[in-house]
């Protein structure tokens, strides 16, 4: 736990607080930074304020402590009271970020950047719509010029309050390069954040740092092929590894259905896939080894690479029968 005062015991992150796509400092503990964000940052944190002023005080000390001096005490303070956002982000970081304040004890919620303007607090509007109230009513006697400068000076006001709500308090420093060519990186990045934490999201990250350490091999050298072989082995990975994780997820449900012990076309079925899974583990193993004889060795990189990408590409065929089998069991 962080100790936070009298109020709400924040969990601590992990030791080493790293996020956990490319490894750049993350002092929140949101598991994801602006580096993996690919696209723009449309989606917006914000800690839900908490009934109990202890808790919204103890969510301040977390964040003045967390942040080691970035967010100040007002901003801190505007975060625990749920009128500004903690970061912004594309929408899969920004859920995972959410996810990772919630198993820490924080409760957070994803805003789309276009609706932060529900986020005003209520007695704000309520504010800006005496303002308009008073100064229609003292313009019936003081004149109309009255009630238009008090339509003018809410509208200011609540323009000034629209654009805080869109500010984050804290910008996460991106992390370096994976290494990648750059449409690679890029796709392994959007493909990480939108993996669970299992298997799937394993061999990408695995295979991504082979190939990155294939690239930069001195015997890959120049070579523009190793390059493009890369970039076509990563691009079917990144699809493998979303089919595997929602196989691993469909066969789930079904063993829990009983898909293992039953009989007729649900165990049928829970077979078939159960292979195509276990059959693409063996892809992403077979690939993994290969990466890493090639780095000791890069002799017909391009060659050996295509040759990998296209058992990735034979493959998808039988995962998409598989995968939607499953589905229609499942649903």
């Amino acid at each position: 736990m962080i100790d936070s005062g009298p109020g709400l015991a924040v969990r601590a992150a992990p030791p080493v607080k790293r996020c956990d796509v490319c490894g750049a400092p993350d002092a929140l503990g949101l598991g994801t930074c602006v580096a993996c964000g690919v696209g723009s940052p449309d989606a917006l944190v914000f800690i839900e304020r908490s009934t109990r002023r202890a808790d919204r005080r103890g969510l301040e000390t977390w964040l003045l402590d967390a942040s080691h001096g970035v967010v100040g005490p007002r901003e801190a303070r505007d975060v625990a009271e749920g009128c500004r956002p903690v970061v912004g982000l594309p929408g899969p970081a920004a859920a995972r970020a959410a996810g990772a304040l919630g198993e820490r004890g924080v409760s957070a919620a994803v805003v789309p950047r276009a609706r932060a303007w529900s986020r005003v607090p209520v007695s704000f509007v309520a504010l800006l719509g005496v303002v308009v109230g008073t100064g229609v009513f003292a313009a019936a006697a003081a004149g109309p010029w009255l009630a238009v400068l008090a339509v003018l000076f809410a509208t200011l006001l609540g323009l000034a309050a629209h654009r805080r709500v869109r500010e984050p308090v804290w910008a996460p420093p991106a992390g370096d390069a994976l290494g990648l060519p750059r449409l690679a990186e890029r796709e392994v990045r959007a493909t990480l954040l939108r993996l669970d934490d299992g298997r799937a999201r394993g061999f990408l990250q695995d295979l991504a740092a082979v190939s990155a350490s294939l690239v930069r091999s001195p015997a890959a050298g120049p070579d523009a092929d190793v390059g493009r072989g890369v970039e076509e082995l990563l691009h079917l990975a990144c699809d493998a590894a979303l089919d595997l994780d929602q196989l691993d997820a469909s066969l789930g449900v079904l063993e829990r259905r009983g898909g293992v012990e039953s009989t007729g076309e649900l165990a049928d079925a829970f077979r078939r896939a159960a292979a195509t899974r276990d059959a693409l583990v063996g892809r992403f193993e077979e690939a993994l080894a290969a990466l890493g004889r090639l780095h000791a060795a890069s002799v017909d990189a391009p060659k050996r690479l295509t040759e990998l990408a296209q058992r990735l590409a034979e493959d998808a065929r039988h995962r998409a029968e598989a995968w939607e089998e499953v589905r229609r069991l499942v649903s």
